[in-house]
């Protein structure tokens, strides 16, 4: 389980070092594998909110937070898409889940085509900076949109998820080992659609770290299929163990040797 899950944090670095590329972010490559692991610290985050230290950490390289930022959204965003493909490929067995699925992929897409629709976005962006409030955040929000459009054009949306495809795959996977460690066993297809499923439901929740919500769905998913519930509870905790906790103690570590290694630099150090 933690082969798999440490499969799922190294293609989604690649997914982050590749979004940096896009947005001509040059940062040293050690720099930018603890900065991303460091986002982990901050799992236990309603809708992994918290991983936005990323841009703040990324300052000290002289890179503004309205620049990068968008980076961990479209990130969070690929995610969904990815999980989402995957429910959609898992629903053999599970035909209901499709529907809330293919829902998320077209609201998704449909957010993704109004942001490269150029002259709604800017009339959108003019219209909030009519407020007071909003007017003196007029260029950051200029910088949050450019940043985002380049981010979800069709090139890096596309490579983006298809990665998170393939990392949260075998992150899936994990489930499929923790059953098997419980002496039950399901399809490939149904634990990837039970993982993936559940994910994106505690995503949505809005619960740090979608504690609570992620656990009792994938119970009862599993308990649908009929894995006895004294196994399918111990299961759903492995696995959320070997994933979740997992990444948060990487983060944390990587949070301690970024500040020890590169808490020095100043933020207005060119990048």
């Amino acid at each position: 389980m933690l082969f798999f899950a440490t499969l799922n944090y190294l293609i989604r670095f690649v997914k982050w070092h590749y979004y940096l590329h896009v947005l001509n972010v040059s940062i040293p490559l050690k720099a930018s594998i603890l900065i991303f692991f460091s986002g982990f610290s901050m799992t236990i985050t309603p809708a992994k909110s918290g991983e936005l230290i990323k841009p703040y950490l990324l300052q000290r390289y002289g890179l503004a937070v309205s620049r990068t930022a968008p980076v961990v959204a479209v990130e969070r965003l690929t995610d969904l898409l990815g999980m989402g493909i995957l429910v959609v490929i898992g629903s053999a067995a599970f035909v209901s889940g499709i529907i809330p699925a293919l829902t998320l992929i077209a609201l998704l897409l449909m957010l993704l085509i109004a942001f490269q629709y150029e002259p709604v976005s800017m009339k959108c962006l003019e219209i909030i900076c009519r407020f007071p409030l909003m007017k003196r955040y007029r260029e950051t929000l200029h910088s949050l949109y450019s940043s985002t459009r380049q981010l979800t054009a069709s090139k890096p949306l596309g490579i983006g998820t298809g990665l998170s495809v393939i990392s949260w795959f075998f992150e899936s996977l994990g489930l499929y080992v923790a059953l098997i460690g419980t002496g039950n066993h399901i399809t490939v297809l149904d634990s990837v659609f039970i993982y993936a499923f559940s994910i994106i439901s505690g995503f949505l929740a809005m619960l740090p770290g979608g504690l609570g919500a992620t656990e009792g769905i994938m119970i009862l998913l599993l308990a649908g299929q009929g894995i006895p519930a004294a196994d399918a509870t111990a299961a759903t905790l492995l696995c959320r163990a070997a994933t979740l906790w997992f990444a948060v103690a990487i983060g944390l570590a990587s949070l301690v040797i970024h500040g020890k290694l590169y808490g020095h630099k100043r933020k207005n150090q060119p990048h």
